[in-house]
């Protein structure tokens, strides 16, 4: 490799300067790596053409470079430019609506990739062939408009581009709710059978993974960050695997929640996911009756709010739960494990505040609020 403006090119923290980089490039041509960053402009020879790679303070997922091809998976809002100053053409497979740049113009060629999500890995195929009215030798022009892509008909010009190969995109869709069965003639008063809705919900979290982790806890987890625009599977590829987009998915909606962007699926991720899918399907418990306060445990219903000076079978609930979760309000004594009183003091707020701290729950600061109620009603 070679810097074509400063010896800035940085490649995970890996420095080269120019006159090391020529007698190395060889050696290079098959490299890969990971979390590249380009700080500048860099100039590489693929497949016999010589191109410049651009991406300004772009960080990729990875980028692997052989002798005639780059292979790149982009992290959201990042992008990487090549362009051939001889006007050669420079196929790709990315998708369409990753193209932004595809032009070639006073014997310039240039194709820039961009996204706002995570992608899977891309090629692209400097071709020693000159390129027309495009860089990837397509029959329509991507250029970018600073809001998103479009694409206008490009016409006549097409000429070479032999090396690409259009990327076909096989949409499965979706399968139609059962319709509703109606009532007979002869049983007017039998109401219809309801037709049942699609669910894209997913089932909570039942343990902590990462990295190479598979079956339903990983395609749960992918559905659901589906549904928060945090990801998106591509096409032909089945859940249950968690690889590289997953992970940065995964950092992605940490570091929305402001939870360290670790990728990995521990105590306080997954708690943060499960009090969201319980949000969005438990339903508004019941109000206990009399005698089920009178006898409150572990296991009991909460309808209200608590806090320091609260009284009631389900503050005597709460501490139950507490002291069962291994947050005891007292080794002794009142509120004590079978020794748990109605009433919310200072001791049930501090096991309270530890316990909220250890799941995720903020602010942790012993408020017995709608958040901290949501996650025992799915956690019991």
């Amino acid at each position: 490799m070679k810097d074509k403006a400063s010896n800035g090119v940085k490649i995970k923290q890996f420095f080269l300067s120019s006159s090391i980089a020529a007698l190395l490039l060889p050696a290079l041509a098959l490299a890969a790596y990971n979390d590249t960053n380009i700080a500048t402009d860099v100039v590489l020879s693929v497949g016999g053409v010589t191109v410049t790679v651009s991406g300004t303070n772009a960080v990729l997922e990875s980028m692997s470079v052989s002798a005639s091809t780059i292979t790149v998976s982009l992290l959201p809002n990042s992008f990487i430019e090549v362009q051939s100053s001889a006007g050669k053409v420079i196929a790709t497979n990315a998708p369409a609506s990753y193209i932004v740049t595809d032009t070639c113009t006073g014997g310039v060629s240039t194709l820039k990739l961009s996204s706002s999500i995570s992608t899977g890995s891309m090629t692209i195929t400097p071709s020693s062939s000159a390129c027309g009215s495009n860089a990837s030798g397509k029959s329509s022009t991507v250029v970018s408009t600073g809001s998103g892509s479009g694409s206008s008909g490009g016409g006549g010009g097409g000429g070479g581009g032999g090396g690409y190969t259009p990327t076909t995109r096989t949409t499965t869709p979706a399968t139609p709710a059962t319709p509703a069965t109606p009532a007979t003639a002869t049983s007017a008063a039998t109401p219809a059978i309801p037709a049942t809705p699609a669910s894209a919900s997913a089932a909570l979290l039942t343990a902590e993974f990462g990295l190479g982790a598979k079956g339903n806890n990983v395609e749960s987890l992918q559905t659901f960050l589906e549904a928060r625009g945090f990801l998106q599977m591509p096409v032909g590829v089945s859940k249950g695997t968690y690889g590289a987009l997953t992970r940065t998915a995964v950092r992605a909606y940490q570091k929305d929640k402001g939870i360290s962007q670790t990728g990995y699926i521990g105590p306080q991720t997954r708690a943060a996911i499960n009090i969201e899918l319980g949000a969005t399907s438990a339903a508004t418990p019941a109000t206990p009756a009399a005698p089920a306060l009178a006898n409150a445990s572990a296991n009991a219903s909460f309808n209200r709010d608590l806090q320091t000076g609260s009284t009631g079978g389900d503050v005597k609930a709460l501490q139950a739960y507490l002291n069962s979760h291994g947050f005891q309000i007292s080794a002794s004594g009142a509120g004590s494990p079978g020794n748990e009183t109605e009433r919310f003091g200072g001791l049930t707020r501090a096991a309270l505040a530890k316990w909220q701290k250890s799941v995720g729950i903020t602010p942790a600061s012993g408020y017995f609020g709608p958040k901290t109620q949501a996650f025992i009603a799915v956690n019991p």
